[in-house]
């Protein structure tokens, strides 16, 4: 994951598939956190449930959607999840 550059706009979402190869979609949570404590990370999944998730991914989740859903579906998420944050338009990182 490539460092913030100043002045860049934070991201009001991270959505991240659970697994994928390489980084899994939890330690990918965890390193976005690492940066940005107040991101909401959304995860979805076609294989597992997120009871399989660590406990420690779940409790800072801001929701998890199962594969395969529709663009109605994955907008709601996004929504919900992007108001965790107090989300209004995009807003640049402070310098």
């Amino acid at each position: 994951m490539a460092s913030r550059a100043r002045g860049a706009e934070r991201a009001l979402v991270l959505l991240t598939d659970v697994l994928m190869p390489g980084v899994g979609g939890a330690e990918l949570a965890e390193r976005a956190l690492a940066q940005d404590p107040g991101l909401p990370v959304l995860f979805m999944s076609g294989y597992v449930a997120p009871e399989s998730l660590p406990e420690a991914t779940r409790r800072r989740a801001a929701g998890f959607i199962s594969k395969p859903f529709d663009a109605a579906t994955l907008l709601a998420a996004v929504h919900k999840a992007s108001r965790s944050r107090g989300a209004g338009p995009p807003r640049r990182a402070p310098a």
